[in-house]
């Protein structure tokens, strides 16, 4: 099974970063499937992202409910 992803590197994508909208590059995903040591049924998926702005790197890894394609999007989430 090949998991496919929405946001792909090289994606523009915007969140906040230090109380302000940002433009980001995403430069690596990462991704892992593992069921959960809580109960040992639920079955967890992580997704995080890498992101750099200018071509320097944005300290953290951001999951995907952080990132938006456009920045209305993400106005709109807050």
């Amino acid at each position: 099974m090949k998991k496919t992803f929405a946001i792909t590197v090289g994606d523009e994508v915007w969140l906040m970063h230090e109380d302000h909208a940002e433009c980001a590059t995403v430069v690596k995903i990462s991704y892992k499937k593992f069921i959960s040591s809580a109960n040992y049924e639920s079955v967890i998926e992580h997704e995080v992202y890498t992101l750099s702005v200018n071509d320097k790197p944005l300290p953290g890894l951001h999951g995907k409910d952080e990132l938006f394609p456009t920045k209305l999007d993400l106005k709109n989430s807050l």
